[in-house]
């Protein structure tokens, strides 16, 4: 009945029907989302409803610049899969190479309602950010998260926006605030939220996570002590992501939620982005460079001492599948430096992930 249904189409599918991350060790079981469509024991019917739901709404999103992270392999879920909260795959708009490339991701948050001082800065972060070869992340909301998007694409930077709204097939799901920044091929969006999922307030705590598992560092403007940005950072910080945060006035409302990061030490104080970037061994660029030289000075937070090959190495060797704890107890480093050479070798095939551990392909 389903047999020239693909893999994409399958996906989409599974999520419509409400399928989550959480049966990602099934999928990988069956062999791949359209195998598991057909094995898994819904109601033929509802699975046809489905299908006829979201088969011609699909084919109009791939239009718009749609694509589907996950629909041919848990590794294409790249960054994505640190989150606490695995999705069972995500729904992009435009340019979806930033997910996965060399480019440094760092994330600029903060309120809807920030002051001139705080949109100027994140602006001016995020155009600088960009020049040096960075792709800024931030979420969908005005205020911080747009002046970040809108400086990053005035440098002709990339940037990564993530919305709490659930994907619409049929249309472009982006919020009319993002819809007129800039050329799709600069903006993209993301939503972990499938076409059938309802909507509510805990949904943007959910997808701060997403924002958050992205990034090699996170930026906090100005936000409320109780507030979606607090979320974020301490998101990050589970997942051990560097959080930098700009001090304030303990009376004023806007600096209530660095100064809250800041005493629970989850953030590191953000003195100005110069110190920002010393800190993180990054070198900024001092004037607009050309696309060729931007390729070329591909930039590094991190400048890791955990070669692919020795993971490679111990993965090979291992009698029994590793976890990052036993890599890093092998090669005696921190989990911070192991992470993200592993979604690279996950990304170029030479690893697997079961669950939480690592075997060969």
């Amino acid at each position: 009945m389903f047999g020239d249904v693909n893999d994409l189409q399958a996906m989409t599918t599974l999520s419509y029907l409400g399928f989550g991350g959480q049966h990602w060790s099934a999928i990988d079981s069956a062999g791949g989302p359209c195998r598991f469509l057909q094995t898994e024991p819904v109601h033929r019917d509802q699975i046809q409803k489905a299908l006829g739901f979201c088969l011609p709404r699909l084919e109009i999103f791939q239009k718009h610049d749609g694509a589907v992270l996950g629909a041919n392999g848990f590794h294409e879920l790249g960054r994505f899969a640190k989150a606490p909260k695995i999705p069972l795959c995500v729904f992009a708009r435009g340019d979806c190479g930033p997910f996965a490339d060399a480019r440094l991701k760092v994330g600029i948050i903060g309120t809807r309602k920030p002051s001139e001082t705080g949109l100027q800065r994140a602006h001016a972060y995020a155009a600088k950010l960009a020049r040096s070869g960075c792709a800024v992340v931030s979420g969908g909301a005005y205020g911080i998260d747009m002046a970040a998007h809108e400086g990053a694409l005035s440098a002709g930077g990339a940037t990564l926006c993530g919305l709490g709204d659930a994907v619409n097939l049929h249309d472009d799901e982006r919020p009319r605030r993002v819809r007129g920044l800039a050329p799709r091929k600069l903006l993209t969006t993301f939503t972990t939220f499938g076409p059938s999922d309802a909507i509510c307030p805990a949904s943007f705590i959910e997808r701060n996570q997403y924002v958050a598992a992205l990034c090699d560092a996170l930026i906090v403007i100005e936000g409320q002590a109780k507030s979606g940005t607090i979320h974020t950072a301490r998101f990050a910080h589970r997942m051990q992501i560097p959080v930098f945060a700009i001090p304030g006035d303990p009376e004023h409302g806007l600096a209530g939620a660095a100064n809250l990061l800041l005493a629970e030490g989850i953030a590191k104080p953000m003195l100005g982005l110069d110190a920002f970037a010393k800190s993180l061994s990054l070198k900024l660029a001092r004037t607009v460079r050309s696309e060729e030289s931007q390729t070329q000075g591909a930039l590094s937070l991190f400048a890791t001492s955990a070669p692919k090959n020795l993971i490679v190495a111990a993965v090979k060797k291992a009698k029994t599948p590793l976890s990052v704890d036993d890599l890093c107890v092998e090669l005696r480093l921190p989990a911070a430096d192991i992470h993200p050479i592993l979604f690279e070798l996950e990304l170029t095939g030479q690893i697997k992930r079961r669950g939480a551990f690592f075997v060969l392909p």
